[in-house]
């Protein structure tokens, strides 16, 4: 791993290896896997890190949804900064 070749030569200032997009609510998005808790009037529609279903997209669009934010397709990212300079 990348980190590991790194962390001799480097600190890690910002390690994230998700990103998250908002997409809109359509086909494509079933079997996504769910950014957040979405709760609606006490009531949990759909839980962080569970996966889309046709269902979920049904409800969402049925309490006024029409963007969702989901874990991205893409990696994350890591920030290193070089040992040797000094940080202010």
């Amino acid at each position: 791993m990348i980190k590991n070749l790194l962390s001799n030569s480097h600190n890690i200032k910002k390690y994230n290896l998700y990103s998250r997009i908002s997409t809109g609510l359509n086909d494509n998005i079933v079997g996504r896997i769910n950014f957040k808790d979405i709760i609606y009037n006490g009531n949990t529609i759909i839980l962080k890190k569970q996966m889309i279903n046709p269902e979920h997209v049904i409800d969402l669009k049925r309490i006024g949804y029409s963007f969702i934010q989901v874990y991205s397709e893409q990696l994350g990212g890591i920030c290193f900064v070089n040992k040797k300079i000094k940080e202010h």
